[in-house]
């Protein structure tokens, strides 16, 4: 079915299937404002549902698609078909948005690399899911095998929720850190909120040399620390010890996190792979990662409506990741049970 056939009333929009594009050469003016085009200051953009060609000023929004164009992310589309999908949107985003699918990777499978090694950087949600759950699983298994390394239950006990990253971290004398990763809060009723995208970067001074991939798990103690990651930006002070070489360095640290939208202590657990040593001071910079929200989710959501609101269903995506916390938070509640 057709764009002219739905707007002649003659269809449904959900049922409109992708359209035939309009080839480069035959438009060398916007379709709407017909401003002529030119090289980087007035580039062509074909609109992802009706095919024609605009400028960027007439095709600047990114709006999900009908059922039938099979695209889950939010795409490029011009300012008429705009008018025609923004009503759709809400049920789109339940219907064909990443959030709703099933994860496409088993995070069980031992003989996949994803499975062995976190990259530091990752392009959506979906992947910050699957290193999220990877890093998780690992820290709730060194608990099982050796309890001394693991995660004080008192500090897992009662968390309101977990920020978890994978960073790489290189310098000699100054240092520096950048990775990727997700934060997700812990309902009242024990359930889990939907995980919101964070970018980590950082710089540090001291005596301290070489080069090192962390796994990185911050416990947020309480609601201030939850809120303290609420807001577009956050940065965090620390300072220690860091000692890591081969595949089985870890580190814990306290570290203050402070935001646009309040500061809170938070207790950081880091399992790296590399060779690093030194003491330093270090500050961090954390950001909520909208456009990856964005593409995930299908609509524009804020960290705090993902982490603190109640119109956002938990993603089908993150079930994986929601069973791991569980785990880990089970193990941590039997360990209290048993010293009380």
């Amino acid at each position: 079915m057709s764009l002219s056939a739905v707007l002649d009333g003659d269809g449904d929009l959900l049922s409109l299937e992708p359209p035939c594009w309009v080839p480069d050469s035959h438009a060398t003016t916007c379709t709407r404002c017909k401003a002529g085009f030119r090289p980087l200051a007035r580039t062509r953009h074909h609109c992802r549902l009706c095919g024609s060609i605009f400028c960027g000023a007439c095709s600047a929004g990114k709006l999900l698609l009908p059922p039938k164009f099979r695209e889950a992310s939010p795409q490029r589309v011009c300012v008429n078909c705009a008018a025609l999908l923004t009503p759709l949107q809400p049920f789109l985003a339940g219907t064909v948005s990443h959030a709703v699918q099933p994860a496409v990777h088993d995070v069980t499978d031992a003989s996949a690399l994803r499975s062995w090694f976190n990259p530091p950087m990752a392009a959506s949600l979906a992947a910050e899911l699957y290193k999220a759950t990877n890093i998780v699983r690992s820290f709730a298994a060194v608990g099982s095998r050796s309890p001394d390394k693991a995660i004080p239950a008192a500090i897992l006990d009662g968390a309101a929720g977990f920020a978890i990253l994978s960073v790489a971290k290189g310098g000699c004398g100054w240092s520096v850190a950048a990775g990727t990763g997700l934060v997700v809060a812990r309902k009242a009723g024990g359930s889990w909120t939907p995980p919101s995208a964070l970018g980590f970067y950082s710089c540090g001074w001291g005596f301290q040399f070489g080069g090192v991939v962390s796994d990185l798990l911050i416990v947020l103690r309480n609601q201030p620390a939850v809120a303290a990651f609420c807001g577009t930006l956050h940065c965090g002070l620390a300072g220690g010890v860091n000692l890591a070489v081969g595949p089985l360095g870890r580190q814990a640290e306290v570290t203050m996190q402070v935001g646009l939208a309040g500061a809170a202590m938070c207790y950081s657990y880091s399992c790296s792979r590399g060779a690093f040593a030194g003491v330093s001071i270090e500050g961090s910079l954390l950001t909520t990662r909208s456009d990856v929200n964005l593409n995930f989710y299908g609509r524009p959501l804020t960290a705090k409506q993902l982490l603190m609101g109640d119109n956002v269903s938990a993603p089908v995506a993150a079930d994986a990741l929601y069973t791991a916390l569980d785990d880990l938070m089970a193990r941590a509640g039997a360990l209290s049970a048993e010293r009380r």
